[in-house]
């Protein structure tokens, strides 16, 4: 199964493996989101897409490429069926997301 976690720091993904293993999980790989390219099949196919709330707003794209974010990357990985879990660990801070409206898009 594929599986999102979503956190405020890359950093956390080293406490998010701790955890897997103990709750005895923890032969489940976890990838960076931002150690991929912005093409859905370098996620894994099995495991934990692990993401920052500020990464989700990462764009690809140039003059001659339709621009891709990495949740338009997300939405291509999960689908479709997407049966996993998903998880917003700290997500009362990413209500400043989308900048200065307070937190509203």
């Amino acid at each position: 199964r594929k599986h999102l976690w979503i956190s405020v720091s890359n950093d956390l993904k080293f406490d998010a493996e701790r955890d897997l293993r103990d709750l005895g999980s923890g032969n489940i790989p976890v990838q960076l989101l931002g150690k991929a390219s912005y093409s859905a099949k370098d996620l894994p196919k099995q495991g934990v897409v692990f993401a920052t709330y500020a990464s989700l707003l990462g764009k690809k794209g140039g003059k001659t490429s339709k621009p891709q974010t990495r949740l338009d990357q997300l939405l291509e990985w999960a689908s479709p069926g997407f049966e996993g879990g998903l998880l917003f660990d700290e997500s009362h801070k990413a209500k400043n997301l989308f900048g200065g409206n307070g937190g509203k898009p």
